[in-house]
């Protein structure tokens, strides 16, 4: 069986952190040993560094061909996933470790955490383990009694500050005042504008419906104007034919081809005739 380790692609490699303690991952119920001689502070940051070894194998996967990531939680409810370093295998066990962040010791008290295996649809846990996170001392926690000058100019520039904000504040929000102003006025007038719009184009649908009415009044009397005008000429051709006709007929009763006919002939009868100027004549015996 090969020693040998080989660093795997995908993770962070870093000769600054190392540690001789190496914790087990058991194979049968995927615990992890007791966290112990690991002395954790609230305040640190990227100061604790935790090895791990387990089996590479689990239920014939191949756990170094998965995301290997570190799920924590702390006493009063922050939580995150981080992923681990130096993530190193030989041909039956994975090496790699996890540097304990700021946010998982922001407070004293207990600190649980998990390993988790993840990746195509594949996911693997190790039981939960608990670590104590001890009370340290943080800087905030020092006060520093305020004296002389300068501590009476930092008021001065604070309040100054402050007080230039306000400024700034109430100066945006009269411009803010003033815009929203202008916009309901342009609103006032859209709305005014649109009103005009409506009438005239009332307006105009009105007129357009009293020129319509006109001009189907205008063709009603145009009918019957035709109506009357047909019935005069009917009654005229009629009265025309009948005066025609009886020019036809002279005195004798003869009634003649045509009208022309019927005058000539008349003329003849009575000896008359048309010289020519035009002028009616009377025949000499």
């Amino acid at each position: 069986m090969s020693e040998v380790y080989e660093y795997m692609d995908g993770y962070d490699h870093s000769n600054r952190y190392s540690d001789d303690m190496i914790f087990e991952v058991s194979k049968e119920d995927k615990s992890i040993s007791v966290i112990r001689k690991q002395t954790l502070i609230s305040g640190e940051r990227n100061s604790q560094y935790i090895a791990f070894q387990m089996p590479r194998y689990y239920d014939g996967i191949d756990l170094s061909e998965k995301n290997i990531e570190v799920i924590y939680v702390t006493e009063t409810g922050i939580s995150d996933i981080n992923k681990v370093i130096n993530v190193r295998r030989n041909e039956e066990y994975l090496l790699f470790g996890w540097i304990v962040p700021g946010g998982a010791l922001q407070d004293p008290g207990t600190l649980s955490f998990c390993i988790e295996f993840a990746g195509d649809e594949y996911v693997m846990k190790t039981m939960p383990v608990e670590v104590e996170v001890f009370d340290g001392m943080n800087g905030s926690d020092i006060m520093v009694e305020p004296t002389g000058q300068v501590w009476y100019m930092q008021i001065q520039n604070l309040c100054s500050e402050t007080l230039e904000k306000a400024q700034d504040h109430e100066t945006n929000a009269a411009v803010s005042e003033r815009n929203a102003q202008t916009y309901m006025q342009n609103a006032q007038n859209a709305y005014s504008q649109a009103n005009l719009a409506k009438e005239s184009i009332q307006g105009s649908t009105k007129q357009i419906a009293d020129n319509k009415t006109s001009i189907e009044d205008l063709k009603k009397e145009n009918e019957q104007l035709k109506a009357r005008l047909d019935a005069a000429l009917a009654d005229y051709t009629g009265s025309a034919e009948g005066e025609i006709a009886e020019a036809r007929v002279d005195r004798k009763g003869k009634t003649y081809a045509t009208l022309g006919e019927a005058i000539r002939g008349q003329f003849d009868e009575i000896g008359l005739y048309v010289d020519e100027d035009g002028d009616i004549c009377q025949k000499e015996d």
